[in-house]
């Protein structure tokens, strides 16, 4: 196990935040316009011809504004969590376990949408932007509530992912101090102190 500093980890973690985000979001945005052309024609007030490719715009920088939030402040708790020790592999697994939570919640918020919709439809136009009469309703909530879902979603991801790495990280760090180092220390009083200082400094 390698004990120096790893400031590659939090900048890894800083660049591939942003990259993740652009690709998630313009691949469900995309989705969506398949869903409901018009809920981007109306909310990006554009003509429903271009609301595919205007919605695969705006995911891509919406995500890439999600991804570098998320992507800032897990490099910041990895690197405090782990005193900036964090192994790439273990930042990446993170990232990647991220995206699926706000994938999940991107689905949730979907769902949750459409039925909003089936009960109360009346909330369009009161409390959310209004539909015309020709639109579908459930197809219209559907892609504002995944949208809101990956929005809630991202710093649910970072508490969520934040606690896992801290815990990963300290089996990681019980594991190197096992052993025959464990057996060392509990004979030798100075290893003891010596191991402790490696992992605690």
């Amino acid at each position: 196990m390698n004990d120096g500093p790893r400031l590659i980890t939090p900048l890894l973690l800083c660049v591939t935040g942003p990259f993740a985000g652009a690709a998630a979001g313009a691949a469900m945005n995309r989705i969506n316009a398949q869903v409901s052309p018009d809920y981007f024609a109306i909310v990006l007030s554009c003509d429903f011809k271009d609301a595919a490719i205007n919605a695969a715009i705006h995911g891509t920088f919406e995500g890439a504004a999600l991804g570098l939030f998320f992507g800032l402040f897990f490099a910041i708790a990895s690197a405090a969590s782990t005193r900036l020790r964090c192994p790439r592999g273990l930042g990446l697994r993170a990232l990647g376990e991220a995206i699926a939570i706000v994938m999940g919640c991107w689905l949730a918020g979907g769902v949750v949408g459409t039925i909003l919709s089936v009960l109360w439809p009346q909330l369009w136009g009161f409390f959310f932007v209004g539909v015309p009469p020709r639109v579908n309703l459930p197809r219209f909530a559907w892609v504002g509530g995944t949208i809101w879902g990956a929005y809630v979603g991202t710093p649910i991801a970072l508490i969520v992912c934040s606690i896992f790495l801290h815990r990963r990280w300290m089996r990681i760090v019980r594991s190197a101090g096992g052993g025959g180092k464990q057996q060392a220390a509990q004979q030798d009083p100075r290893e003891k102190a010596r191991i402790t200082t490696r992992f605690h400094r």
